[in-house]
């Protein structure tokens, strides 16, 4: 039983499991007595001191003291048994009882908005039982001093406090952070030890001077969802934050540390690791460039299946490896690596997947040979990918592999991609293949799937959909709008946006005629004025489309004999509507019609009539029964 007033305290005095009181002047002494009390809220009371008698409330388990004019909380809240979250909020306390740290059950302790200028160090003692701590909005200026490790706390927040300094090791005795919030400091250095927060996945820290970038949250959050795959020691999360945002500040990084943020499942590190691990053997690579004496160890997946790069290198002269051996002489690193573990020969050189492809020669073949392949050729290699046997299919990646992707042929390669029809093994090479040639606006698009082929979707969300992947890419939007409008019909808004008007007619015009359930929706046109033009069309759907009068262009739709007008504000049918001779279906749901429409009356032609959730449903008798059958929702002539 939940009570908000004094009054009805006592009456229920045995049953009561929650109370929340707001502006009283003092404390009901009935509350006392409540012994199945497990909620205690006061919100804006006249509560300078907890009184004693606190005590008794021996089932507690949530105090609420907010915006209660309390200035001191006292150390024998320690000895409620049952307290788990105690919230003392927009008061005047200065100081923390430390006893509070201390009891037989899980704590959180939300203090925000007091006027506190230090933190008791038992918070953060190893036999703590504080979960969760927030100190935001008070005028700490300074953290406490901490020697061992506090395994109990999960949640920090110590937002819009006044501390300018952090120590550098201060979050490593924190290891069961999972969130914390440092945000609006005047500190200006975020202290590196917190990449060795193995279980950290929220971090907010803006509002410092720091870069911006870094303290962005879902760029924060990916990081260190990588983190917690690969199991990388403190130096190396150091170096990853460097690598990331201030690679010019980095003078000494071991190439195991490099190899180890390559394992790093993040794609923005790989790139400007490799870039400072290359530059560390760049001497060592003009001494010992690849040639025929060389034995090659690859470390990574190249976008060369394994067979046929064993074979070029055989080609070569050169010897191919799994493994590094003591005879290696080149390792080729193509990210993401999974743990490296070979061992660092001083002589042993890292190239990468570029210099190796360049040494085979691969790269002169990268467009089939020929800088603009003929129609046979791009017809021969579309019947290869679109073979129902998987060899040959194979095939036509193997081709566009060793030579590249001819650029009629990326949305093709896009269509399969998106299809999820077609297997995934197969669909996944498909995508390597596309990030491979695609531009880096399209490999963009690309990381951010969109679902594109699904009857479900709506026209809008279709279309922003398509436009994510076509705008300012090298696809082709009116290939793809046609591709999906044929096979799942819907798209026609995004392929409308690319036919010129003369086509946009022709094509409309031939669904009116030659597809009698074809709906001319407002959804498929930018403006509805254009849908207008259309008056030879026999089913016509304008939904949520904020009509407030009924469009007298209707009026010479003298064909169309099913009109949706469901989900606008229309208040009202002209007499004219009378004229629409043909119309057989009406639907005017989720309308502002405060009357059943009187010229529907006599529109004898006017079979069946969608009125739900109209203002005038909810009348008692909204419809003639004489003339109609109704449901509640549709009004059928009788």
């Amino acid at each position: 039983m939940h009570i908000t007033t004094p009054e009805d305290i006592e009456a229920n005095i045995d049953n009561i499991k929650s109370i929340g009181l707001k502006k009283v002047a003092s404390l009901p002494m009935a509350i006392f007595s409540c012994s199945k009390l497990t909620t205690l809220s006061l919100r804006g009371c006249n509560v300078k001191r907890l009184p004693v008698e606190l005590l008794h409330l021996e089932s507690l388990e949530k105090l609420i003291i907010i915006d209660c004019g309390l200035e001191e909380l006292p150390a024998w809240l320690a000895n409620l048994k049952s307290l788990r979250s105690l919230t003392v909020s927009h008061n005047k306390l200065e100081e923390l009882p430390p006893d509070l740290a201390f009891g037989a059950n899980e704590l959180g302790l939300n203090v925000d908005f007091n006027a506190l200028t230090r933190i008791p160090v038992d918070y953060f003692l190893p036999q703590s039982r504080i979960v969760a701590l927030n100190l935001n909005n008070n005028q700490l200026k300074a953290l406490p001093e901490l020697k061992k490790d506090c395994h109990s706390l999960r949640n920090l927040s110590f937002r819009n406090n006044r501390i300018a300094f952090i120590p550098s090791q201060w979050f490593k005795n924190l290891p069961s952070l999972t969130l914390v919030d440092i945000r609006d400091n005047p500190y200006t250095r975020l202290p590196l030890a917190i990449f060795s927060l193995v279980s950290l996945k929220y971090l907010s820290a803006g509002g410092t001077g720091l870069d911006e970038n870094f303290l962005n949250t879902n760029a924060h959050f990916e990081i260190f969802k990588a983190f917690n795959a690969i199991d990388l020691g403190i130096e190396a999360r150091e170096l990853v934050y460097q690598l990331l945002y201030a690679p010019s500040t980095i003078t000494r990084a071991s190439v195991q540390d490099l190899l180890d943020c390559l394992c790093l499942p993040y794609p923005p590190v790989w790139k400007v690791a490799l870039a400072f691990l290359l530059e560390k053997k760049k001497a060592l690579l003009k001494k010992n460039p690849l040639n025929k004496n060389s034995e090659i160890a690859v470390f990574g997946k190249t976008i060369m299946p394994n067979r046929m790069l064993r074979a070029k290198i055989k080609d070569k002269g050169a010897r191919y490896n799994i493994k590094i051996k003591d005879s290696t002489t080149h390792v080729v690193i193509a990210p993401k690596l999974k743990k490296y573990e070979g061992y660092d020969k001083k002589d042993l050189v890292f190239i990468s997947e570029e210099d190796l492809l360049s040494f085979l020669g691969v790269e002169q073949e990268r467009f089939l040979k020929k800088v603009d392949p003929g129609e046979s050729e791009l017809q021969h290699l579309k019947d290869l990918l679109y073979h129902p046997e998987e060899e040959n299919r194979a095939i036509a990646l193997n081709i566009m592999l060793g030579g590249g992707v001819p650029k009629p042929l990326m949305t093709d390669l896009f269509l399969i991609w998106r299809n999820t029809s077609i297997e995934a093994s197969f669909r996944k090479k498909i995508l390597k293949l596309l990030k491979l040639n695609a531009s880096t606006e399209l490999k963009s698009r690309l990381s951010q799937a969109k679902p594109i082929m699904r009857e479900s979707l709506d026209e809008y969300t279709l279309d922003e959909n398509l436009r994510h992947y076509t705008e300012g890419t090298e696809l082709d939007a009116w290939k793809i709008g046609r591709y999906v409008f044929k096979h799942y019909k819907n798209g026609l808004r995004f392929w409308l946006r690319h036919l010129s008007k003369e086509e946009e007619r022709t094509l409309l015009n031939f669904l009116i005629e030659k597809r009698p359930q074809f709906k001319l929706c407002n959804s498929y046109f930018q403006q509805l004025e254009d849908l207008f033009e259309y008056t030879n069309a026999k089913w016509v759907v304008i939904e949520n489309a904020n009509l407030k009068c009924f469009p007298k262009q209707l009026l010479a739709f003298k064909k169309m004999w099913n009109l949706s007008l469901g989900h606008n504000k229309l208040v009202e049918l002209p007499k004219a509507f009378v004229g629409l001779e043909k119309l057989r279906t009406l639907n005017i749901k989720y309308n502002n019609f405060k009357v059943f429409p009187p010229v529907l009356l006599d529109m004898i032609s006017l079979k069946v009539i969608v009125v739900a959730y109209s203002t005038f449903t909810w009348n008692k008798t909204p419809v003639d029964l004489e003339r109609f059958y109704y449901d509640g929702i549709t009004a059928k002539r009788k």
